[in-house]
């Protein structure tokens, strides 16, 4: 890494507004709140990812999980919290288009 490269990603970093500008009323639900890992890592509402809802249950159709933009492609990720009850698990990445 040279200096300029330093200073340009200083720079960068000093130009994000800090404070929280989404809401994530959803995340906030009593109903949704057992589902969010930590309480301090939410879904925010404009990007989560929602889930096919089950008829009659309240909050069925939330998961503590986001889309995130890519390069040059809007929604090509998507960023969740793992929850590991007990035993071992898989996370196999997969496109979502």
């Amino acid at each position: 890494m040279h200096c300029g490269d330093l200073f340009f990603y200083v720079f960068c970093f000093q130009s994000i507004e800090p404070g929280q500008t989404f809401t994530w009323d959803h995340s906030s639900l009593e109903v949704n709140k057992p589902k969010n890992r930590y309480a301090n890592v939410v879904a925010y509402d404009h990007s989560r990812v929602i889930l096919q809802p089950t008829e009659g249950v309240l909050g069925s159709d939330y998961i503590n999980a986001n889309y995130c933009d890519g390069y040059r492609r809007s929604n090509a990720y998507v960023a969740t919290q793992v929850y590991q009850h007990s035993g071992r698990f898989i996370l196999t990445p997969c496109r979502i288009f």
